[in-house]
């Protein structure tokens, strides 16, 4: 990963931000939002004015195969809507340490097998209360599924009713972000009765124990909740009840935030605290997401030159994360590893071999590779990236093309054609909250969708499975050889992380958001929002 050549970096000054000088290695942090308390980039104010309905404004809906089923929802936006209604066993604090959720406690006899005991409280909104059959019952119809999260719980030999509000798991072996993986959407707890029964379908209606209950949706165009008078939170909640609006257009949202006719929003603009900085009563924060931006070089092709490692090594230490971080990305996010580098235990990415290859060696590598296509979706962010990236590899000697297609068209060309129909791509992935889950996806027989441009590597296969069934002083090396081992594969290069930028009226509401996330819920907290009649 190297220093910008002087070159590229004056052409790079022609974008709308300016770029900083720096020594390009992957172990820059960009600018942060100041936290307010440990953890926190917005803490809710007790003595604020409360009561009034909660509206916020987000860019995009929920969409799934199977509607508001959350055991496969497999978008950050759905995991943060079914979370309003769902709860799971487990949970994260905004250290990204595994907390109560339904389970009150738990206890770990050995390696592979877990005890939990569910809290008494626990109950759905029908006023049934959570039974340790309903868990067992939701866990197995998960793994039983199609979502993506059954390979993260690893290797589920039985779960069990040992009592009333008790549930055994037993594991064929130790995978250590077990109780991490818990704590996600598509873990949530069901009631089963009533699904039995047919009573109730998960894919056009939501039946919880979670803070809010869905009263109203309209796809692609807004979500009603209303308040789960059963669950314990009801009584101390700072608001009436909560409306989302999607609204695709950024600018709508940055109108609708100045009018007052919008509470919170989602905004993609990463300089969005300039665009809004003349605004009365407006704050901007950034919440730093372990989610990451990846490159991938589509090595199915064999007339491409990136079916040869040494190529696409070479395009990964060519691309400067720093200036990435500071021109197309406003100064927000971390370069990374394919371990996320703001989660506890990840590898260090200036240990990585492109952050120790030098320029003779780069250029000798792409002396003749020519022209390659890059192909991005129409993410504004994107369009920034894809031109640092084409203006960084111009020096030695690689013309980048940049291909815009709408987003059916990039999922076609990068996912569903065998092999790929791409030879360079921009994307960005959940990092969740754990180092070793997002690694699985480098396996392309078990993630799937990346097996149209990712060969399997068996040495790197057995480094993920090592990184997850590894625990104590032994894992960060262990870690750490994965890192390095994708980095040098550079098949799916890892490059910055990911930031979610809120925008809030400080006349309307007062609330709780955490610095880091790792789900996409930015509404974690929610129920310390308090939001003004």
């Amino acid at each position: 990963m190297r220093k910008f050549p002087p070159t590229a970096a004056a052409l790079v000054l022609a974008l709308t931000l300016t770029a900083c000088s720096g020594n390009g290695q992957n172990s820059d942090t960009a600018t942060e939002t100041a936290q307010v308390a440990p953890g926190l980039i917005a803490k809710a104010d007790p003595g604020f004015a409360s009561g009034g309905r909660l509206d916020v404004q987000v860019d995009y809906d929920s969409a799934e195969i199977n509607g508001l089923d959350p055991a496969s929802a497999e978008t950050a936006r759905s995991w943060m809507l079914f979370s309003l209604v769902y709860e799971t066993l487990t949970t994260v604090d905004e250290k990204f340490q595994v907390k109560p959720g339904l389970a009150a406690s738990w206890t770990q006899p050995d390696d592979t097998h877990y005890v939990f005991t569910l809290r008494p409280d626990a109950t759905f909104s029908n006023g049934r209360a959570v039974g340790a059959a309903d868990v067992k019952g939701s866990l197995d119809r998960m793994l039983e599924g199609t979502g993506s999260w059954r390979s993260q719980l690893g290797p589920v030999k039985s779960i069990d009713v040992t009592g009333a509000r008790e549930v055994t798991v037993t594991l064929a072996s130790p995978w250590t972000p077990f109780l991490t993986a818990l704590a996600h959407a598509q873990t949530a707890i069901l009631p089963m009765k009533e699904l039995t029964a047919k009573s109730f379908d998960p894919k056009t209606t939501m039946l919880g124990s979670g803070p809010l209950t869905l009263t109203k949706h309209q796809q692609d165009r807004s979500w009603d909740f209303g308040i789960n008078k059963a669950n314990p939170a009801a009584a101390k909640l700072g608001f009436s009840g909560l409306h989302v609006d999607v609204v695709p257009d950024e600018n709508n949202r940055m109108a609708a935030l100045r009018q007052g006719s919008t509470d919170l929003a989602v905004l993609n603009s990463l300089d969005a605290d300039r665009l809004l900085s003349g605004s009365k009563n407006i704050t901007v924060v950034g919440q730093n997401n372990s989610d990451y931006y990846v490159l991938m070089q589509n090595e199915n092709d064999p007339k491409s030159p990136l079916a040869d490692a040494k190529v696409r090594a070479a395009i990964n230490a060519a691309i400067d994360r720093k200036q990435l971080l500071d021109v197309a990305l406003a100064e927000r996010g971390q370069s990374t590893g394919v371990t996320p580098a703001n989660l506890p235990g990840s590898c260090d990415p200036s240990k990585l071999p492109s952050a120790t290859a030098n320029d003779a060696d780069i250029k000798a590598a792409l002396k003749n590779v020519g022209t390659v296509s890059l192909l991005i979706n129409s993410d504004p962010v994107d369009g920034r990236m894809a031109q640092v990236i084409q203006q960084q590899l111009e020096p030695y000697g690689v013309t980048v093309k940049i291909e815009q297609v709408d987003a059916a068209t990039w999922n076609s060309k990068v996912y569903t054609a065998g092999p790929g129909n791409f030879q360079l791509a921009l994307n960005w992935y959940a990092g969740y909250v754990e180092p070793s889950m997002i690694t699985g996806w480098w396996n392309p027989k078990v993630a799937g969708w990346t097996a149209s441009f990712l060969k399997d590597d068996p040495a790197i296969d057995a480094l993920i499975t090592k990184g997850r069934t590894t625990s104590g002083d032994g894992r960060a090396a262990v870690l750490q050889d994965l890192c390095d081992a994708v980095d040098q594969d550079a098949g799916m290069v890892p490059l910055t992380t990911r930031t979610t930028v809120l925008g809030y009226r400080t006349d309307a509401v007062s609330p709780t958001i955490q610095a880091q996330e790792g789900f996409g819920d930015f509404l974690r907290k929610l129920t310390e929002f308090r939001a003004a009649k």
